[in-house]
């Protein structure tokens, strides 16, 4: 496990206070991950979605422009990098270097110390070798450790399907993993991990699994997912959440078409006045709006 380094002025920071609420938790899920893979402090474009899901960060677009306007994130040829991360952070080659040298200390002094049966002498009661008695006694000492109950059956380390985690407002602490052995359900949950949705309490998983109870009544309901996911890859208001997903399938199903085609009578048989429902022209958000409106 490694760190990362943040001073005590960090809240009080000009450009942390500059760059919001939304930036400043972006910012700090970043570092993070860059601490965690060893990055240097450059963030992949790919990643800043996925990394803002993580701390309920929905507007993300405005955070990433807001950290680049402060001068916290710089813009780089495939993606950011955190500004001065080399200032207060260890480089990857130095972290590697010393994660190297403790596993040759930690093997040298395995190979010293190991009995024939496997386990570790005290230092301090070595009779082998006077240099060690009075060295501190190590954390290896195995002799009198009872072995570990073997579990019966042996659970498989790979469940199967995938357990997928999926998101929305809840608390950034805890997450609730949803394992399905129904394939529908299945592709829906992970059609939300591919998203970078995670879903945070018990309430929220529920409230998906509604959802996938609606869709199956629908004559081509895998299809209907496919395509509400790719609906949800094109949003562009970071809202992700289980009301958006709602909206969109409510409407979907009235009008009896997948999300993503066009609407009723579109083919030839559209009245004059009817809305085609183009999918790249349709405003879910929008639509979200309008139907919260209408249900009060």
């Amino acid at each position: 496990m490694s760190w990362i380094k943040l001073d005590d002025q960090f809240s009080t920071n000009d450009k942390v206070l500059a760059a919001g609420k939304d930036g400043r938790e972006l910012h700090i899920s970043a570092l993070c991950h860059c601490g965690r893979n060893l990055t240097d402090g450059f963030v992949d474009a790919r990643m800043v979605r996925q990394l803002a899901a993580m701390f309920e960060v929905y507007d993300w677009q405005a955070a990433v422009d807001a950290l680049v306007e402060v001068g916290l994130w710089e813009a780089v040829d495939g993606g950011y990098q955190v500004s001065n991360y080399l200032e207060f952070n260890p480089p990857r080659a130095k972290v590697e270097a010393q994660r190297e040298a403790r596993a040759e200390r930690q093997a040298r002094w395995r190979a010293e110390h190991r009995r024939d049966d496997g386990t570790f002498c005290d230092d301090d009661q070595s009779v082998d070798d006077d240099s060690d008695v009075g060295a501190p006694v190590t954390r290896y000492e195995t002799r009198d450790r009872q072995p570990l109950p073997v579990p019966d059956p042996v659970p498989d380390p790979v469940p199967d399907p995938v357990p997928v985690v999926a998101p929305e407002r809840a608390s950034a602490t805890t997450t609730t993993t949803t394992t399905t052995a129904d394939p529908l359900t299945a592709l829906f949950f992970g059609g939300l991990a591919r998203l970078g949705v995670l879903v945070t309490s018990q309430m929220q998983a529920e409230a998906y699994s509604d959802l996938v109870s609606r869709i199956r009544e629908h004559p081509q309901a895998e299809a209907f997912i496919a395509q509400l996911m790719a609906e949800a890859a094109k949003s562009t208001s970071g809202r992700i959440t289980p009301r958006w997903f709602e909206v969109v399938t409510e409407r979907c199903l009235r009008e009896g078409r997948l999300p993503g085609a066009r609407g009723p009578g579109a083919q030839g048989g559209r009245s004059r006045d009817a809305p085609a429902h183009n999918a790249a022209a349709t405003n879910w958000d929008a639509v979200q709006r309008e139907m919260e409106g209408r249900h009060g």
